[in-house]
């Protein structure tokens, strides 16, 4: 196990995700992706009015962010990664 330990896999508990929308086909449009991270304009006008480009670039529409088109880590880049921290 990467975390030193054994664990008991419980199930899923109630209420629980199991699937993460980052970002909606309705906010993709605002969206500026800056490489490490991504920036989402407000969908209101702002009293000042912010250049949130600054080196942002326009993320595609149709473009979906979420948590299943991403894939399992193995364990051994989850050691990798703690090991780092």
């Amino acid at each position: 196990m990467a975390f030193g330990t054994d664990w008991k896999e419980i199930g899923i508990r109630p209420g629980e995700k199991l699937h993460e929308e980052m970002c909606s086909d309705e906010l993709i449009g605002l969206t500026l992706d800056f490489g490490d991270y991504f920036v989402i304009k407000p969908t209101v006008k702002l009293v000042h009015d912010y250049d949130y480009s600054c080196g942002g670039i326009g993320v595609p529409a149709k473009t979906e962010y979420n948590s299943l088109l991403n894939r399992t880590l193995a364990v051994e880049e989850i050691e990798r990664i703690i090991k780092e921290a």
